[in-house]
């Protein structure tokens, strides 16, 4: 995690990676203290963390209690131990939440497992296609061609939540029905169906 440190609004900028030794977080507030002696306007101008809704949430946060950096260095370490799907999961998990607060991330990076992940699966019209392919939603085959996927889609996310990102889509594992959650272990890794490539995340 590298994180992008500036004061007041003079463009004047620090880099740190976290997590980091006390002497490291010294070193970055010494240059910013050419810029301003205020530490309590230190904020974070842009972070890069491998997952972007936490990119977004942490942007223009103001880092002005002392265990700041302790936290942030904490799921800093987490998301290290991430495997890409992991970090892909805990994206579509933070992007459906509601969370205030460094320790609420933390929280939910230690309980991936209540989530699935459908990778490839990102706007409605094509988590309804997904449902009609796998089964869940059980239809002849003559119909299928006919089918208004994004309406299936709609209805399931608005019965279900979870939310969409640009890697799939995720949802807490207790909001799917049983049988999704069955065959999400069974299946293979990836999947080809129609024209997309579909994986679907086993207990993380």
């Amino acid at each position: 995690m590298i994180l992008t440190l500036a004061r007041d609004n003079s463009g004047r900028c620090v880099g740190l990676q976290l997590p980091a030794e006390p002497a490291d977080i010294a070193a970055a507030y010494e240059k910013l203290d050419a810029v301003s002696t205020n530490d309590r306007q230190t904020r974070i101008l842009r972070a890069d963390t491998g997952v972007g809704s936490l990119d977004c949430w942490l942007r223009d946060r103001k880092m002005d209690r002392p265990g700041d950096y302790i936290e942030l260095g904490e799921l800093a370490e987490k998301i290290g131990q991430m495997n890409e799907q992991q970090r892909k999961t805990f994206d579509g998990a933070l992007a459906g939440a509601a969370f205030g607060s460094v320790a609420d991330v933390l929280r939910i990076a230690d309980s991936l497992g209540e989530y699935i992940f459908i990778h490839g699966v990102t706007t409605e019209k094509e988590l309804g296609r997904f449902l009609v392919d796998t089964g869940y939603k059980d239809f002849p085959e003559s119909v299928k061609p006919y089918l208004d996927y994004e309406a299936i889609g709609i209805e399931y996310y608005a019965e279900r939540g979870g939310a969409f990102t640009g890697d799939g889509y995720t949802l807490r594992r207790g909001s799917a029905e049983p049988m999704l959650a069955e065959q999400e272990r069974q299946v293979t890794p990836e999947q080809t169906m129609g024209n997309m490539q579909m994986a679907r995340a086993a207990s993380l």
